[in-house]
């Protein structure tokens, strides 16, 4: 994108069914992915979509604390959307182990630097307590990559 790559190791590990959808959304060729959420220095949100690829039915919970730069699925749910955590420590409010599933990382800190310039991208006032929602998603392309 005009903002940079962001770069993402997937982590099989953490979440086999989750390697398993992103990976087949990053082969796909009708994949409309798209960030939709910022909040600064905290959160960037998005959905992580391709037609013909079915999203996860199950999904184990997290077996660790979500960490800066780390992907998880929004919400507690099994996808699609997904939010990148920024916050300075570990992500221990979300619960432990988390209530949702960590399933990737950003993968260097060139990648790091681009999520936080997204972070930063102008969004619409909101009353305080509200979410921070872009006026127009913003579409994104996603090569899968594992560590």
């Amino acid at each position: 994108g005009s903002l940079g790559v962001v770069r993402v190791y997937l982590r099989p590990e953490w979440s086999p069914t989750s390697f398993e959808y992103a990976t087949g959304v990053a082969a796909a060729r009708s994949n409309t992915s798209t960030v939709y959420r910022l909040e600064p220095g905290f959160l960037i949100q998005g959905s992580l979509l391709a037609r013909g690829v079915t999203p996860n039915s199950k999904n184990p919970r997290g077996a660790k604390v979500m960490e800066r730069g780390e992907i998880g699925w929004a919400g507690g749910s099994k996808g699609p959307d997904y939010f990148i955590y920024m916050g300075t420590g570990p992500a221990g409010w979300l619960g432990v182990p988390h209530d949702g599933t960590v399933w990737a990382e950003v993968a260097d800190e060139a990648s790091m630097l681009v999520v936080e310039k997204v972070s930063k991208l102008e969004v619409p006032p909101t009353p305080p307590g509200q979410m921070h929602i872009l006026a127009t998603r913003r579409e994104t392309r996603r090569d899968a990559a594992e560590r």
